[in-house]
């Protein structure tokens, strides 16, 4: 059985999908309104004993590799490992020794016992909270109150408090628990002299979940603020909570974010409680005001727009740019979201307009940044201005290339200079890395293997099927100096062109027989060499499945 048959055969599909969206039954079968397209009236359908959904609305279909890949955006690496991980099948391809079987073993098991205790703690504090709550004159309740987190918000989330003392070592003791472990997990700290004390103490907690849902850590507030103790506190970094990997909020907004086809990124977690609970459900937030290059490839996945609110101060202003320019990098659209001076952050503004509060403008980011700096920008003060200039324009430097020129026309508007003495302020890109291959003791280099190459500009002049040669593409990349990214129509659009342009004399066309001679060559060299010098599991796979259903007399039939 396939590692795909064993997931499938261990994952009940309407459940998966339950996770996602609402689903109801409907005589042998499940329906439900389709995430892929807008609807009123449901017409996704759900067969439980063929493992297959169908929408009648949009066409899209698929087994539950499908629906999780196009509802996460995922691609298929992701996607197996994540219904991998929630099936429990191992993804293990070579043969392990039973010393590092075991091993492994031991290590999920040890990751798994983590996320219990993560969850034990968050049910913890959270009764801890309601029973407080009950008492409208404890701390906790006039805090909440003047928060405006109301019963159901609290509950939502799954907010908690952390008494004072160590309610939660005491807890664990009683239960017998393994206080190393609740020491891993970031819920314990050892003192000084060595003993151990509850992290959380006296606080509000705020969980945060994976996009999983599983609980990997808590943000705790002070109720009230004291020179010896932080406003917030986190989890520590654990094998369990990557603050520099997730999005505060990111597992209940996904199907906002669909829907509206925007994300609503803000600089806290509070700020995001207020504005779900404002109806605005597809805002998230970053674990900090950096955001890392993880965050923001997780942002471009989601293919949305981004309204960026970060706080309406001097520190808001300057996380804002750098995202900005992290974010132009990948290509991803970013607005600013126009906050009224008013008020420091979206949290206050909601706070302000509790009932059905008006939506704010928003414009691009980049455009926002000229009006901000407008003053600076046409100042006759020359180094205030050269200072301004050099700011923005580095804020472009890793943009792509159409979006630098727009840009650039626009901050030399301005200014009042011309285009051609801001381009020299950017410097000129560094040229991709070749792509080595993966095992470099046995690959032979890429630049043995020209024949490769002109082999695959034959099918791609011939115009074999394009998901076959996407397969193929991906499959020789290690060998091929010349393929960087896995991104197939970009350079068949490019190589198509430059064959078009290229004189008979100089690159003669292949006779259209030609095409099954080429294809068998490059799958001759792969049978030989594929195994034995590429690791990575995802392009194993791939040549698995494509060498079992690929035809050489028959090229149309594709994995």
């Amino acid at each position: 059985m396939s590692v795909f048959a064993e997931i499938k055969a261990r994952l009940s599909l309407p459940d998966v999908i339950a996770e996602y969206v609402e689903i109801y039954p409907a005589g042998a079968y499940y329906k439900c309104l389709c995430p892929f397209h807008g609807e009123k009236t449901p017409s996704l359908m759900i067969s439980p004993e063929k493992g297959i959904w169908h929408c009648f609305g949009c066409g899209a279909g698929g087994d539950v590799f499908q629906f999780v890949q196009d509802y996460e955006n995922l691609d298929l690496k992701e996607t197996l490992q994540r219904l991998a991980q929630k099936a429990g099948v191992s993804l293990q391809t070579t043969p392990q020794s039973p010393a590092k079987a075991a091993a492994a073993a031991a290590r999920e098991n040890y990751l798994a016992r983590g996320r219990q205790y993560l969850a034990w703690s968050q049910r913890v504090y959270q009764q801890i909270l309601s029973r407080l709550l009950q008492d409208r004159t404890h701390p906790v309740a006039r805090y909440c109150l003047a928060r405006g987190l109301s019963q159901t918000t609290l509950e939502e989330f799954g907010f908690g408090f952390a008494p004072p003392g160590n309610a939660l070592l005491t807890l664990a003791r009683k239960h017998g628990l393994d206080l190393a472990l609740l020491e891993a997990v970031g819920l314990l700290k050892k003192r000084a002299n060595g003993s151990l004390r509850d992290r959380f103490v006296n606080r509000l907690l705020l969980p945060i979940f994976s996009e999983e849902g599983s609980c990997v850590g808590f943000t705790g507030r002070v109720l009230a603020q004291t020179p010896k103790r932080p406003k917030y506190l986190n989890s520590p970094a654990t094998p369990w909570f990557d603050k520099s990997t997730l999005w505060f909020a990111l597992e209940r907004a996904k199907p906002a974010i669909r829907r509206t086809k925007t994300v609503l990124v803000v600089e806290g977690h509070l700020d995001v409680v207020a504005a779900h609970a404002a109806g605005w459900t597809h805002t998230i937030a970053a674990q900090g005001t950096a955001v890392s290059q993880t965050q923001l490839a997780r942002l471009k996945k989601l293919g949305a727009k981004v309204l960026l609110a970060f706080d309406n101060d001097a520190a808001g202003a300057a996380a804002g740019e750098r995202f900005l320019q992290g974010a132009l990098g990948l290509g991803l659209e970013v607005d600013a979201v126009l906050l009224p001076a008013a008020f420091k952050d979206l949290d206050a503004y909601l706070h302000d307009h509790p009932h059905t509060p008006p939506p704010l403008p928003s414009t691009p980011y980049f455009t926002h940044l000229l009006a901000r700096h407008r003053p600076s920008l046409q100042s006759l003060d020359v180094v205030q201005k050269e200072k301004s200039v050099r700011r923005l324009a580095g804020l472009l430097q890793d943009a792509p290339a159409l979006t630098q020129k727009i840009a650039l026309q626009a901050l030399a508007k301005t200014a009042e200079l011309p285009e051609t003495a801001l381009t020299t302020l950017l410097t000129p890109p560094k040229a991709p890395p070749t792509l080595t291959p993966e095992s470099t003791r046995t690959a032979p280099k890429a630049t043995r293997y020209p024949a490769l190459l002109l082999a695959f500009e034959g099918l791609v002049r011939l115009d074999y099927p394009e998901t076959l040669l996407g397969d193929l593409y991906f499959l020789l990349a290690p060998f091929f100096p010349e393929f960087r990214e896995p991104q197939f129509r970009e350079f068949a659009t490019r190589l198509r062109a430059e064959l078009t342009l290229a004189s008979p004399a100089q690159n003669p066309a292949p006779a259209p027989d030609r095409g099954p001679a080429l294809l068998a060559s490059l799958l001759s060299f792969l049978d030989q060499r594929f195994t034995t010098f590429v690791r990575d599991p995802e392009r194993r796979l791939r040549w698995s499945r494509l060498r079992q259903t690929t035809s050489v007399d028959n090229p149309s039939t594709t994995p």
